[in-house]
């Protein structure tokens, strides 16, 4: 006896022994509930990828600048971290480090990264979701014994460009040159 079609009279629709398997509809409701559970997830798991990827940002620029005090002191002359676009020079914006920076001994004590005297060293770009803006106006000048000077004290304030979350994280200077992270700071 074969299939039977189920618009006969009489035909049953239990699938033959040994048939084995999902009907249409039933994998078309897994897949709907599937869908469902995705949709509702997602959302969440776009905040939890951005939330790593700010920590990601305030922890490379706290390391950056604690390794900029620590080869002020190691060398025992100013080390100069500055905002950048290119990653050779300081930026004319001092405020906007959302492209990256440059650390560097200044050699000459000019206050300018000067190719061939100063020595360049560390370069470094970043995510473009993230704004990163400098509350003074002036690059980050780590004195020999690691403290800073007036103007090179002051907080970062790392926001989302895309404005798509509320996120924010902060790094902070003191004049002491101590760099720390800061958590619950606020966004313009």
């Amino acid at each position: 006896m074969g299939h039977s079609n189920s618009l006969e009279p009489g035909a049953k629709n239990s699938p033959e022994p040994g048939e084995k398997g999902f009907s249409l509809i039933e994998l078309m409701i897994t897949l709907l509930i599937a869908g469902i559970i995705v949709a509702m997830g997602l959302p969440q798991l776009r905040e939890v990828s951005n939330t790593i990827r700010f920590s990601n940002i305030q922890q490379n620029l706290l390391s950056n600048l604690l390794y900029a005090r620590s080869e002020a002191v190691k060398t025992g002359s100013n080390t100069i971290a500055c905002a950048s676009t290119d990653g050779t020079t300081c930026a004319a914006d001092p405020t906007l480090w959302s492209q990256g920076w440059v650390i560097f001994t200044d050699e000459n004590s000019n206050g300018v990264f000067d190719a061939g005297v100063d020595t360049l060293r560390r370069s470094q770009t970043i995510e473009s979701i993230a704004s990163i803006t400098w509350s003074n106006s002036t690059p980050i000048v780590f004195q020999g014994d690691g403290t800073v000077n007036n103007t090179s004290s002051g907080n970062f304030l790392i926001c989302d460009s895309l404005t798509t979350s509320k996120i924010a994280r902060g790094v902070t200077i003191n004049l002491s040159g101590r760099v720390r992270s800061a958590n619950s700071v606020v966004c313009p």
